[in-house]
C-alpha cells in the first residue's frame, strides 16, 4: 500500500463470500469461544448465506457495518 489514497472502503457484497470464509477459517480458534455460529466445519455456503441476508438488510435500511477494505 503506497498511501491512504490507495484504500477503498465499500459495503460487503455476495462476491466477497470467499474472502469472508477465508478470514473465518484463519481465525477459527479465536472466534469459536465468542461466536456460536463458528464451528470446525464452517463452510463457504454459510458465508454466502450470511452475506445474502446482510446485503439485503443493508439495502433496506441503507445503513450497516459491513465493509471491505482493499489496497
Amino acid at each position: 500500500m503506497n498511501s491512504l489514497n490507495d484504500i477503498r472502503i465499500r459495503p460487503l457484497g455476495t462476491e466477497d463470500a470467499s474472502h469472508l470464509w477465508e478470514a473465518v477459517r484463519e481465525s477459527l480458534a479465536e472466534l469459536q469461544p465468542w461466536m456460536p455460529w463458528c464451528h470446525p466445519a464452517y463452510a463457504i455456503e454459510e458465508s454466502r448465506a450470511w452475506l445474502e441476508t446482510q446485503v439485503a438488510a443493508f439495502r433496506e435500511v441503507r445503513q450497516g457495518i459491513l465493509y471491505h477494505v482493499s489496497a
